[in-house]
């Protein structure tokens, strides 16, 4: 009877399997997460993807920084996983925004770590800055429906200061040996 009983269990969990697996959720994440830059000055941050073990065809990222801090000098698209960009990253320094969409062909791409773009910013303003990516983004699923499997965004903080002081500059034009004072 419990044999019986076993296998009757092992029969509906194998009918069962197919509709309770469900997709690990994919994620984008920016590096470096944090750091400190000082006005004036330049700094990259990449985006990337993990799809979670899922094979993905499509990626739409939003991303918000905050204006008065910051300015996009350019978008970088380097070595992406991407093949085709549906939409050219795009920004506004006003809005301070970014986007971009892209696409891999089938079977998609399957990555624990996919360098998607990678954006310089200038430092325009001290203060804490925080680089969200945006509700609004998604990564699809290779799947023939397009099911959005992005479950997690992780936004960067950077600390942005002023230059260091720097001591006057000393010139003597009319000494014999400028190395030695």
């Amino acid at each position: 009877m419990m044999r019986a009983l076993s296998r009757a269990i092992l029969f509906v969990g194998f009918l069962l399997a197919p509709f309770l697996a469900s997709a690990e959720n994919a994620s984008l994440y920016l590096r470096p997460a944090s750091g400190t830059f000082t006005a004036g000055s330049t700094f990259e941050v990449g985006v990337y993807m993990n799809t979670g073990g899922n094979n993905a065809n499509a990626v739409n990222v939003d991303i918000q920084f905050p204006p008065d801090k910051l300015q996009v000098v350019s978008p970088n698209l380097g070595k992406s996983i991407i093949s085709f960009w549906v939409i050219q990253p795009t920004f506004s320094n006003s809005q301070g925004t970014i986007s971009f969409q892209g696409g891999v062909p089938p079977p998609g791409i399957n990555t624990s770590d996919g360098y998607i773009s990678s954006i310089i910013f200038r430092v325009v303003n001290v203060g804490p800055a925080v680089i969200t990516i945006k509700d609004s983004s998604r990564v699809l699923m290779a799947d023939g429906k397009g099911t959005d499997i992005l479950g997690s965004r992780s936004n960067a903080i950077f600390s942005l200061k002023l230059p260091s002081p720097s001591g006057p500059i000393v010139v003597a034009p009319k000494h014999e040996d400028p190395n030695k004072w």
